[in-house]
Formats: structure tokens, sequence, C-alpha cells
């Protein structure tokens, strides 16, 4: 940003935005987008111009500005994540990427209440297996979340909050909750992918078990996980938290498309290609490699 550039002057570009040349405009454009935080107080007055054009212009250089510092944040959180990405973090980021007055507060509110739920079910339960089954019964039995991938073309069916508005979504977010609830009650979990789909497996220093999400938090062995020979476990795929949520913006992308949203699904594209790749040079190119829907 120049040193020299006045108040006015942002208010200018922003006045120049009504300009009918689309040099110009893109110009303007480019150069608000480039002053970020400078631009977007001017920005926000403009969407209560008197001229339609300005208005539109202004709405849609506000969300551009309020993408990129979800996409900053996003390349922040799995850059330095030495130890693993923040999985509930990196579920609110998606989340607020759809839903620009997402209420993170209270969605961390929520799954704080279920988290009480599931240690109070779990306190005078010694056996390890014990604690995951009244774990997974709290969820699924109790509380009543499920999966319903008849939806998964749905937007904010892949979303947390909306899973625990409805207890009901994409399997994908389904897994998140369930993940980001045994973090905040001691018990846990990481995704694995099996042929019947997404499942939750026990981490050290659990005992090796699977909880599905699909079937109401229920416990299996190993061989009874349907898709799973009993003497190949090794077909087991484990899951990243950061390869989870690269999933999860897959097929937030894909939804968009569908739904003729592509402007939004770009976007998508570009957060799923900073998880998959964590960052490294050429993210901003996976637009196109979001499209398969991700299970």
């Amino acid at each position: 940003m120049e040193p020299t550039l006045r108040a006015g002057d942002v208010d200018a570009l922003v006045r120049l935005l009504a300009d009918e040349d689309p040099r110009i405009y893109q110009a303007c454009r480019r150069r608000l987008l480039a002053l970020g935080a400078r631009a977007a107080c001017a920005l926000a007055g403009a969407e209560r111009s008197e001229e339609a054009r300005v208005r539109v212009r202004a709405r849609l250089l506000l969300d551009d500005l309020r993408f990129e510092g979800l996409e900053a944040e996003a390349l922040q959180s799995v850059r330095r994540a030495e130890a693993g990405i923040d999985l509930e973090r990196g579920a609110f980021l998606l989340a607020r990427s759809i839903l620009p007055s997402f209420d993170a507060r209270q969605c961390a509110a929520s799954l704080a209440e279920l988290a009480a739920q599931a240690r109070a079910a779990m306190a005078s339960l010694r056996d390890p297996l014990g604690r995951a089954r009244a774990f997974g019964r709290t969820l699924g039995v109790e509380r009543g979340l499920r999966v319903d991938d008849a939806e998964r073309n749905g937007v904010r069916s892949g979303l947390l909050p909306t899973v625990l508005e409805r207890r009901a979504g994409t399997s994908i977010a389904v897994c998140l909750l369930y993940l980001a609830v045994g973090a905040r009650a001691g018990l846990p979990l990481r995704p694995v992918a099996l042929a019947a789909g997404l499942w939750l497996r026990g981490a050290p220093p659990f005992p090796s078990f699977l909880l599905d999400p699909a079937r109401g938090g229920r416990l299996l062995a190993l061989e009874e996980a349907v898709g799973l020979p009993p003497a190949r476990p090794d077909s087991l795929l484990e899951l990243t938290d950061r390869a989870l949520l690269a999933r999860s913006a897959a097929q937030l992308a894909f939804a968009l498309r569908r739904g003729g949203d592509r402007r939004r699904a770009q976007r998508l594209g570009r957060l799923h290609g900073i998880f998959r790749t964590g960052g490294a040079a050429g993210s901003r190119r996976a637009g196109g490699e979001a499209s398969s829907g991700g299970g």
C-alpha cells in the first residue's frame, strides 16, 4: 500500500466501481483488494449507496476480502500445525466460508454441552471399551445424531453447525462432530476410511475398535465392519485431520458447483487445495480437483 494514500483516495476508488468501462472497474477492484482491511470500511459504506452497481460490486468485493482472510487463516493453520491441525477450528473455518453470520462461540458452546453429557455417561465406567460405547450411545442414540448422505448435494448438510442444529448431516460432517466432541470429552478418535464409508477408530491409549456414526454410534470389532475382510485389518485407511478437512471442502465445493454457484465452488476448491497439500505452492490451482464430491 502506498504510504501517501489518503482516505479520500480510497473513497474515490470506491466511487469508480460505478464506471461502465470494465477496464476501469477491474483496475479499481484490484487496487481495493490489495488495500485489504483499509478498503473494507469504505466498501461497507458503499453497500448503502444509492447506485445499484456500486452496492452490488461493493458487496462482492467485501465477500472477496472476507474469503481472502479465511484463506490466509487456513494457510496459517496448516503451516504452523507441527503436531496436527486443530480439527474443530478447521471445521469452523469451513462453516464461515459458507455462512458469513456463523457464530463460532455458540457452536463451541453446543459442542461443550455434548462433551459434558458424554463425560457424564463415561464417568462411572473403568473399561475403555465400555466408555467408548457410552460415548457412542450418548451421541448416536440419546442425542439422535445420524448420517444422512441422501443430502450430500446440499451445502448446509455438510457443515458442523447444521449437524448440531438438525442432528443429521453428511457422513463427513457427522464424523467431524464426533471427533470434535471426542476431543473435548477425553476420548481420542481417528477418522478411517473403509469401502463402506467413514468410521472412527479408537486412538491410543484406547484399544482398537471401530465406531460407526451411521449406526447410531455403535461400536464394532474390526472384523464386523462391512467391507473389511477379517484377515485384512490393514485395509483400514487412517486419515489425518487435515485429510478429513480436505474431503469436507471438496464435498462442499461439489455441492456448490451442482447448485450453480461456481464462484463459491472455486473458493472452496482453494481451501480444499490448502488442506490437501498442507499449504504447498500451487494450492490455488486445486479448484478443479475438488469435483468428485468426496465421500
